[in-house]
């Protein structure tokens, strides 16, 4: 036994893992609780045909998102009871997840290099990057690109990168902290942060790159409504397949954490559905993990109270943010002269659309809502008015007036007309007549 022991302690600091505050056990690890990764890619169980099993299933994504954008051509969904379109959405939803998600989880059981992955990741990101540049010059875009730079390419890149830098994390402990500040992380960001202020903002950047509908209507002379509006951003795609990573290097609780992950997201997806408040993604993901894993930490009594006080303070920081900007941050009275409305052409249906509508404005007032498909703005079709006049449209629409035909999702089409408002002049002029 001591022979034994003493063999035991050379190999461990041998590998460089011993902790010499905790006493050697005679007890064996199981495979499941080991914390350590493979040393090499080649060690990676399970992996043969994961670069297959990836294609296919963000091929099988892209197709399901097809079906999404053109099922309104083969089946009538205006005319379905809001009841059985919402049930058609969320089987579509359903398989669109299950998709991403065994996508990401072939991604974690390739066995290449981190770095490899990072290269690759950012190699099938570029389409997206590509039709980006393209809509910033107003370039048209070939309907290919349109159809899968958000919808396969870029979760393939979105999968390739969180798999790589799923690898860095080499202990449970550290996974469970970041899947705890995850939930932290994104609360703040999509209330506002980054993400909310884009909603707000740049509504369209996020339905560009985000995988699903990602408008109201498809590049065609016949506009069509989607199964659903819901998408699922890139950003959700990476952390899929960043924590399925570790779950599955680390040898943690490998089927109960996609099992709590799905169901959770799942559930999100369905209340977005349902009842339409955006929902931050990575807290179902982190309270997935953190639910189905919990068993495998290893921390220390110090490190489990340093751990609840620095949740509790990030809970409390969460609280007050969020409290404090909802009665401080108010946006700002809209003009008279102005509608408040943003109208852009999609970047990845090619169509225009609602892409922003300011609180309390006359174009909230006039019921108009991001996303509605913008069908004729004064009589003419948006894609026959030159660029210029378009502009000027714009700009001047609030004090000369300014007539739409817009469509809204299972709706039929309806005209909105604003009336000229005639702007503020300066003392002793008089103001610019309306448009007659």
């Amino acid at each position: 036994m001591f022979s034994e022991r003493m063999e035991r302690e050379a190999a461990n600091e041998a590998l460089g893992r011993r902790d010499a505050a905790a006493p050697l056990s005679d007890a064996p690890v199981a495979a499941d609780d080991r914390s350590e990764p493979p040393e090499s890619p080649g060690e990676i169980p399970g992996s043969q045909g994961a670069a297959l099993s990836l294609a296919a299933w963000a091929l099988f994504a892209c197709v399901l998102t097809l079906v999404n954008r053109f099922f309104g051509f083969v089946v009538p969904l205006e005319r379905m009871a809001p009841a059985i379109g919402h049930g058609v959405a969320l089987v579509y939803l359903t398989a669109l997840l299950f998709a991403l998600m065994q996508a990401a989880r072939s991604a974690a059981r390739l066995p290449v290099s981190a770095p490899t992955l990072l290269a690759a990741g950012l190699a099938f990101a570029a389409p997206m990057g590509v039709l980006l540049l393209l809509n910033s010059q107003r370039l048209p875009a070939p309907p290919w690109l349109l159809l899968t730079a958000n919808n396969l390419f870029l979760p393939i890149g979105a999968c390739l990168f969180g798999a790589a830098v799923g690898r860095v994390i080499r202990h449970p402990n550290t996974l469970l902290a970041a899947a705890g500040f995850s939930i932290f992380f994104d609360i703040v960001m999509v209330t506002m942060g980054t993400v909310a202020v884009l909603m707000q903002r740049n509504p369209g950047i996020i339905a560009a790159v985000s995988v699903g509908a990602g408008g109201t209507s498809v590049p065609s002379a016949r506009s069509v409504a989607p199964i659903t509006g819901v998408t699922i951003g890139p950003a959700d795609v990476l952390f899929l397949a960043i924590f399925f990573s570790s779950v599955y290097l680390l040898r943690l609780s490998w089927r109960a954490t996609f099992t709590w992950m799905f169901g959770l997201l799942l559930l999100a997806l369905a209340e977005v559905e349902l009842v339409g408040m955006p929902v931050p993604a990575l807290a179902p993901m982190g309270a997935a993990v953190l639910i189905a894993n919990l068993r495998h930490q290893r921390f220390t009594d110090r490190e489990k109270r340093d751990l609840v006080i620095g949740g509790a303070f990030a809970v409390f920081c969460a609280g007050a943010i969020v409290l404090i900007s909802s009665r401080t941050i108010k946006p700002a009275p809209p003009e008279p002269q102005r509608l408040g409305l943003q109208i852009a052409r999609n970047p990845q249906t090619g169509v225009f659309a609602v892409m922003g509508v300011s609180p309390g404005s006359r174009a909230e007032e006039a019921g108009l809502e991001p996303g509605n498909a913008v069908l004729e703005i004064d009589g003419r079709k948006p894609d026959t008015i030159p660029p210029a006049e378009y502009a000027q449209l714009l700009q001047n629409a609030g004090t000369r007036g300014l007539r739409l035909k817009v469509k809204a999702y299972q709706r039929p089409p309806r005209e909105v007309t604003f009336e000229p408002v005639a702007s503020p002049s300066p003392a002793g002029s008089s103001p610019a007549p309306p448009r007659g």
